[in-house]
């Protein structure tokens, strides 16, 4: 009696099944990692702001008021892997607003949740802020977007 062999491959059904397996966790797992980058992302607004910081802090020193106005604290007006704007939104004698929106072609355009970081310094009392898209800034208390973590 003669026996046949048969190679044994992926069924067209096995092979559609694991596609929609992969499919499935992609669309899961994406979301996830994309918040993950702009999260890592956000440490470049926040290192860039604390600089800016520094600077009024600098400038104030020297000239006993905040600049209202980045080209005066001689500072480049993006975070340093240019994926943020930086300005100076408000200043006076007592003091300052800095804000980090991101720049036009960053990837950080999409992550509306934390759209623009800000510090608010007022009579030496720093508070770290959030906005949304379309939001206006307010305190990050539950520090969603200013977390490191």
């Amino acid at each position: 009696m003669l026996r046949r062999s048969y190679e044994r491959g992926l069924t067209l059904l096995e092979l559609g099944l694991g596609l929609a397996v992969a499919a499935v966790l992609a669309t899961t797992a994406y979301p996830a990692w994309r918040d993950q980058l702009h999260k890592g992302r956000r440490v470049d607004a926040q290192a860039a702001l604390a600089s800016l910081q520094f600077a009024q802090e600098r400038y104030r020193w020297v000239h006993g008021r905040y600049a209202e106005h980045i080209a005066h604290l001689v500072h480049t007006p993006r975070s340093s892997a240019a994926h943020y704007e930086l300005f100076v939104q408000q200043a006076d004698r007592s003091g300052y607003t800095l804000v980090a929106a991101p720049h036009g072609e960053s990837p950080q355009l999409s992550d509306r949740a934390c759209a623009r970081l800000a510090l608010v310094v007022q009579s030496g009392v720093t508070l770290e802020m959030a906005a949304g898209e379309g939001q206006p800034l307010e305190p990050d208390t539950q520090r969603r977007c200013w977390s490191s973590r």
